[in-house]
């Protein structure tokens, strides 16, 4: 008689256990749910734009910046076109532009959807990202959450 007593307080014990840790389980994964809704990727990004691209690079002072303006307002398409391009071995691409762009360095390019934003080469813009980024080149960011014109060109 004693056994089965012990028996079934243990059981009854474990149960009320088991149902205990379940209710705290399910409290635990709704509060990680929250918090991870609540901690999208967020972040900005500040650069100048160009033909549907954030080239994200500081703020440049005003001459370099004028030579930046002349360079890709006039051979952007066409380096860039290049660059995507795989040549032959053989093939030279003898631009003068090319050494400029060698100059600068790496264009840290991201596309993003800009249509309706009013946006123009060379304005200094921030985007605030709370999507992922494909990374690919250039970089793609499929939506943003809001932007600003910190610089804007003056024509």
């Amino acid at each position: 008689m004693k056994k089965m007593l012990l028996t079934t307080i243990l059981f009854v014990t474990l149960v009320v256990f088991f149902i205990s840790l379940k209710g705290i389980t399910v409290g635990d994964n709704e509060k990680v749910a929250k918090v991870q809704e609540d901690e999208k990727p967020a972040f900005e990004l500040s650069g100048y734009y160009y033909f549907g691209y954030l080239d994200a690079r500081p703020k440049q002072e005003l001459e370099l910046e004028q030579e930046y303006f002349y360079y890709m307002d006039e051979y952007f398409q066409d380096y860039f076109k290049n660059f995507m391009i795989i040549t032959r071995s053989d093939e030279v691409i003898e631009q003068d532009y090319l050494h400029f762009f060698e100059a600068l360095g790496v264009l840290e390019l991201y596309s993003f959807p800009t249509a309706g934003l009013g946006l123009r080469n060379g304005d200094y813009v921030t985007i605030h990202v709370t999507v992922p980024i494909k990374e690919s080149y250039p970089m793609q960011i499929s939506q943003i959450e809001n932007f600003e014109i910190i610089y804007p060109r003056i024509p």
